[in-house]
């Protein structure tokens, strides 16, 4: 056998390993009834800080260390698994599914279905207005045709409060902007959320 098939294999045994240990990342917390907030996590140097396994690293190219280091990526997990989700947890990275995706997850309950509703989300997200509410809380809205708002998603810590409480904080936060901008409306929209 080449040089080149061995590492070929390496690689390739090893970026299935690490991509098998990502679902399953995404499977724990799908078990759990969260899904994990892909774009946060994804965030250069998120993993690495939070001491989560890499999914791909440069030590993937080098065989024999490609190995290595996914079974080490693999242990580290299996080994701080609860201590991963309550640091994902504190930092709001986890978010609580919806009734609807709950049953999604139900009929697969495998991790690429759990990936598979982050990638469906941020489709469903792309055409809504974000604002940043706080350092670590975002509300997802568009404006209806009567100009109402619809709260479409709310992330962070925002996103375990109870629904009036997240209309207050669109509120505060739009009259907050209103005040720095010296704006006076007296036709204000009212505010609801959409029921998924």
């Amino acid at each position: 056998m080449s040089i080149l098939n061995i590492w070929l294999a390496t690689f390739a045994t090893s970026l299935g390993i690490s991509t098998i240990n990502e679902l399953r990342m995404y499977k724990d917390a799908a078990d759990k009834g969260y899904r994990l907030n892909s774009e946060s996590m994804n965030k250069p140097n998120f993993r690495m800080r939070q001491g989560i396994p890499q999914n791909i690293s440069l030590l993937l190219l080098i065989p024999g260390l490609n190995l290595l280091n996914t079974i080490k990526n693999v242990l580290v997990y299996e080994i701080n698994r609860e201590k991963i989700f309550k640091r994902l947890d504190r930092l709001a990275i986890t978010e609580e599914m919806t009734e609807e995706e709950k049953k999604i997850y139900d009929e697969f309950p495998i991790g690429l279905t759990s990936g598979l509703l982050n990638v469906r989300e941020k489709g469903e997200l792309s055409d809504c207005t974000s604002v940043k509410i706080d350092k670590k809380s975002k509300i997802y809205y568009n404006l209806d045709d009567e100009g109402q708002f619809e709260i479409h998603k709310v992330t962070g810590p925002l996103s375990k409060k109870t629904p009036n409480e997240q209309i207050e904080a669109l509120k505060e936060y739009r009259e907050k902007l209103l005040k720095e901008r010296n704006i006076n409306l007296t036709n204000q929209p009212r505010i609801r959320v959409r029921s998924k």
